[in-house]
């Protein structure tokens, strides 16, 4: 987060700017103010803020002689000036002071967001160009990454340190004290083959490939443990993603698989809150490696490390396997994806991660839908899915999933269309057979399931109901107008038990076969049941 500092003699015109810009979506956490020049070069001096915004005009010293003094202080503040006088000296004076942007009074509110924002992705670009000469200087061996490695390693041991070594660490590396971190350890794979000499060039190349894939990236800092280990150290600095130290280290698993013979083995510490804390994370890898020297895996980590990660899959586990089996239902579909997409945001997951999730979900919803409706889908369409969640953050891939879905279940829409009428057909004209729902949906090639469920939404009937239903009215229509047996009846409108029959008629219209008939032939009100 950021610093500001407003100065401007008039009150209003501070106070607008303070409480007028969305400073918390340029990630600014402090605003100053001054109403003064002299008043603004303390608050410079105790905050040091990243970004100066001030008038010239001001009484008992100008913005100019601010802004001169100012750099003393703090040669990498940036400055914007704000004049309401048109002149071209005072742009003279800004630019060989190298004032970044200079605005001529009343300012539109867009206009100075704008202006702060590209100051703050300058300081930005600026931190983390030095972060990266910082690094390529230490991987060119120097004394500045020997001072590093032996202060890791005091601290992964919980050695004595000096307050004044890590003030330097810190401050070199732009590093904080109370940074989250976790502990790896990589340790070759042993090979009775290689010398002494071998096994050092192997140390050096796990310790060459680790600094360019996490230290370039300003990710973590890779160092040696102590003489006589055969072990690298990459103490990983942990931002609360979910799968975010997994996601690095099956990275580095697999480029070390294609750049080494074999790749080492490594053991994850658990996530610790500070560099004073380092030596906790890293007994617990050591303890973690003897208890499972033995395992075969390539990546150990301990329970509580993993726990965080591992709920969020179960929950995606239910989220999927709930989606999937109510592909009949499209709208409780959606309304359970839109429940994985908020979890997604409460869990912090990685956008990587988000990605994987949400293409796994469309793949395996899309399978079940196919699966249970005979359905298809369009050629290529997955694919395009892909393509299109490839290089979007997280939010954005959820959004591209569920439009995904929604045209997925639009689809259905068709099918429902051509299909409902169709079973009620089949039904209709096949009343003597011995109809069922799982027959009828492997005669459509879809799944019982999704025929019982589709069929209730669209008829607010179940499909069995209407079998039942459709058989009894064709029955009674034939003992209203034929003389045919009770029996033979039965048979024609599926019925192979006579009794069945008989209790099923009864259920539906209140009366037996026989007494039906005999009742809408003679008309008789008072008509005795009979059997």
């Amino acid at each position: 987060m950021y610093k500001v500092l407003i100065v401007d003699d008039e009150k209003m015109i501070r106070m607008g700017m303070s409480k007028g810009l969305p400073w918390e979506e340029l990630k600014v956490s402090e605003v100053y103010q001054a109403g003064s020049a002299p008043e603004a070069l303390e608050i410079i001096r105790e905050k040091q803020p990243d970004i100066l915004i001030t008038d010239i005009n001001m009484p008992e010293m100008t913005g100019l002689e601010l802004i001169q003094r100012a750099n003393g202080l703090k040669e990498d503040m940036k400055i914007i000036v704000l004049t309401g006088y048109d002149r071209f000296d005072y742009a003279r004076e800004c630019i060989r002071m190298h004032v970044e942007d200079l605005y001529l009074k009343p300012i539109d509110e867009e206009v100075l967001t704008e202006a702060i924002r590209r100051q703050i992705d300058s300081i930005e670009k600026e931190r983390e160009s030095l972060v990266m000469e910082n690094t390529l200087r230490r991987v060119r061996g120097n004394t500045e990454q020997m001072r590093l490695e032996r202060l890791m390693r005091h601290l992964a041991h919980r050695r004595d340190t000096e307050e004044a070594e890590l003030e330097w660490m810190y401050r070199e590396y732009s590093l904080s004290p109370n940074q989250e971190l976790q502990i790896a350890i990589l340790i070759p794979q042993q090979s009775g083959m290689r010398d002494e000499r071998e096994d050092s060039y192997w140390l050096m190349s796990i310790k060459e490939i680790c600094i360019g894939l996490v230290d370039a990236r300003g990710q973590g800092i890779t160092f040696a443990d102590d003489e006589g280990t055969g072990r690298i150290l990459v103490a990983f600095f942990n931002h609360g993603y979910v799968n975010e130290i997994y996601e690095r280290i099956q990275e580095l698993i697999s480029i070390m698989k294609d750049e080494m013979i074999a790749a080492p083995k490594i053991v994850l510490g658990s996530s610790v809150k500070g560099f004073a804390q380092l030596y906790i994370s890293y007994n617990d890898a050591v303890h973690l490696s003897q208890e499972k020297g033995d395992a075969a895996r390539e990546l150990l980590q301990s329970g509580h490390t993993g726990k965080r990660s591992m709920l969020f899959h179960e929950i995606y586990e239910e989220f999927k396997n709930a989606m999937c089996s109510n592909v009949g239902n499209s709208e409780y579909v959606l309304r359970v994806f839109d429940a994985f997409s908020q979890a997604v945001e409460s869990y912090n997951v990685t956008v990587t991660s988000v990605r994987k999730y949400c293409f796994d979900l469309a793949n395996a919803v899309s399978f079940a839908y196919v699966s249970s409706t005979g359905g298809s889908l369009r050629q290529g369409q997955l694919e395009e899915l892909m393509r299109h969640i490839m290089n979007v953050d997280g939010q954005n891939a959820c959004e591209i999933t569920r439009t995904f879905l929604q045209q997925l279940f639009g689809e259905e829409k068709e099918v429902i269309n051509d299909l409902i009428p169709k079973v009620r057909r089949y039904v209709d004209d096949h009343l003597e057979e011995d109809l069922s729902v799982s027959s009828i949906a492997a005669r459509f090639y879809i799944t019982p399931n999704y025929l019982s469920k589709l069929y209730k939404k669209v008829t607010g009937e179940g499909c069995n109901e209407y079998i039942v239903r459709r058989r009894i009215e064709t029955a009674q229509k034939l003992l209203e107008s034929t003389n045919l047996k009770t029996g033979k009846i039965a048979a024609m409108v599926g019925y192979r038990d006579t009794n069945y029959f008989s209790v099923a008629f009864k259920k539906y219209t209140g009366f037996s076969p026989t007494v039906f008939r005999s009742r809408f032939r003679t008309g008789a009100a008072d008509e005795e049941e009979e059997e």
